[in-house]
This record gives C-alpha cells, structure tokens and sequence, in this order.
C-alpha cells in the first residue's frame, strides 16, 4: 500500500484521538490543550463518505480508542474489518478480510508524510507547528464553536486536507467532516465517549497486539 493511502488512512485517524474530548474554552489555545487524551478513550462513530469521482456515498461504523501518552486505533466494524493504529511515529495497518497488513516509520522530514507530522501536532498541543502549515479558523456563536484546518499551500502538497470540527463549550465535539485532496469528503458522527474503562483498556492491548504481530 502506497504512503499516499496510508496518508487516507490516518488523515482522520489521529484527528479522531480528540473528538470525545471536551472544550469548555472557545480559544485556539484551549482547544488544543485539551485534544491530548489523559486516559484510556473509547468512542462510538458512524460514517458517511461521499465518494466525489463515483458520485456515490459509502458507510461504515466502529469505535475509535485512544491512550496516554500518544496511542491512537480505529475499530472499523462494519462494513468490513478494518483496524488501524498509531503509536508514537509507527504507523499499523491491517484489513482481515484481504489479509493485508502494513507497517510503517512516519517521517517527519519526508514531503510526502509531512501532513503526518501536522496531525500528530495537535496531539502533542503545538500549536506554533500547526500554524506554520495550516490557517487555522475558528468561529464561535450562541449554539457553539467550529474549527477549521485548511493547508496553507495546497497546490504544492497533494496531501493537503481540509478538516471541520464542530462542538459547542457545554459537550463534547459531535461532528466531524474531512475533505480529501481527491474529492473525497467524509462525515463523523460521535457517540458519547467512555473513559478509564478497563474494557477499553484490554481493548487497545488486544488490537495492537494484533497489528504487531503480523
């Protein structure tokens, strides 16, 4: 599998540590303070990916688990297995059902990884890097707050992402949407997360077991 599919992958992946997280500060600083998990995170999401070049619209349904200090898996139940997962800067891969599997060193300093390196910015809260490569918008009202990401040099990057987040300060981020440079646009729907479960603990341990061992 090609880094760019990979790049698909986790493009909302490390975004998806963060939803469950609560934002009580409608500021930039505040926001992004609290995106890195301080515990074991479960979450409960529905997709809807609308395919641009197929004009056809795709769903899918799973969990998303995330961990201190920089753990991060998506569960994909349905349609099909599917799991991937990033621990530290080593991306994992694996769908059961082609019996493919995939390991991977995400470099920072590599052009075609670098919006990698963006993403794994906002679990670590630095804002100063983000900035660099994205305007980052954000945009408050009475009924709550959106966030967008949008790459600074699109045209030089075919990585480039746009990335929506929305959420109000009394509860946590609801909805997600992610457009792709390819067309491609999907929308995530958030369950309430589940925190500090041991059930979710053995979980992660179970999954990334899985992916290491293959």
């Amino acid at each position: 599998m090609q880094v760019k599919t990979l790049f698909k992958l986790v493009v909302t992946g490390i975004l998806l540590i963060y939803v469950g997280q609560s934002f009580a500060q409608d500021t930039l600083e505040n926001i992004l303070a609290r995106m890195k998990p301080k515990d074991v995170v479960q979450i409960h999401y529905i997709e809807t990916r609308h395919i641009g070049m197929l004009s056809s619209t795709w769903h899918g349904s799973g969990y998303l688990y995330s961990a201190a200090p920089d753990t991060f898996l998506k569960h994909q139940n349905e349609p099909e297995e599917d799991i991937m997962a990033v621990e530290g800067m080593q991306l994992y891969y694996s769908k059961p059902a082609t019996k493919s599997h995939h390991q991977m060193r995400i470099d920072e300093n590599d052009n075609m990884t670098s919006s990698l390196a963006a993403l794994k910015a906002m679990m670590t809260g630095d804002l100063s890097y983000l900035r660099k490569l994205y305007d980052l918008q954000l945009t408050t009202s009475d009924r709550g707050w959106r966030l967008q990401l949008i790459a600074k040099q699109p045209e030089s990057n075919n990585n480039a992402v746009q990335v929506t987040l929305q959420g109000s300060s009394e509860q946590a981020v609801h909805q997600m949407e992610v457009l792709l440079p390819d067309g491609d646009r999907s929308v995530y729907v958030f369950d309430p997360m589940e925190i500090g479960l041991v059930s979710t603990k053995n979980k992660i341990t179970d999954l990334l077991g899985q992916l290491k061992a293959e």
